[in-house]
């Protein structure tokens, strides 16, 4: 079974802090205005639930992604630039498939294409999620139990 070296919060503010993205937790702390044993607690687990401010301003401050440090998935560093600012029609279906809890594989598929057309609107984003959530499916089902793939190769 793999691990996830990213599961807890702790071990991603850990790792923050280790990466260089911030000095040291005390100017960490005092960047998000925070009290380094607030910081300190979060990384030994001993506060596992801070509020969404406080990520928010951890994560401004480390400059890494919010959504990785809140949950641990994507990557840590931010993207030069968020998809849904290239095609803000994107950005209302994205939130309606993490509200109805599409797989992140879907998701990311979707937040991966590139259009140098500009936004082709939320018919387009619509359809395209569609189809990634229905090729999710094909592959799940091709995936037999034992790891090994009825997909012709």
């Amino acid at each position: 079974m793999e691990t996830n070296e990213w599961a807890t919060l702790a071990s991603r503010v850990a790792w923050v802090i280790k990466s260089g993205r911030v000095k040291t937790a005390l100017g960490w702390s005092e960047k998000a205005g925070l009290s380094r044993s607030y910081v300190n607690n979060i990384k030994n687990g001993k506060n596992p639930k801070p509020t969404l401010d406080t990520i928010e301003r951890m994560a401004k401050t480390a400059d890494v992604d919010r959504e990785w440090l809140l949950t641990g998935r994507g990557t840590p560093i931010k993207h030069v630039m968020d998809p849904t600012e290239a095609y803000p029609s994107l950005a209302p279906i994205v939130a309606l498939a993490r509200a109805e809890g599409v797989s992140d594989g879907a998701v990311s598929a979707l937040l991966a294409e590139k259009h140098v057309d500009g936004d082709p609107g939320e018919e387009y984003w619509k359809k395209r999620l569609i189809e990634q959530i229905r090729m999710v499916q094909v592959v799940r089902r091709a995936v037999r139990d034992d790891g090994t793939s009825t997909l012709e190769s």
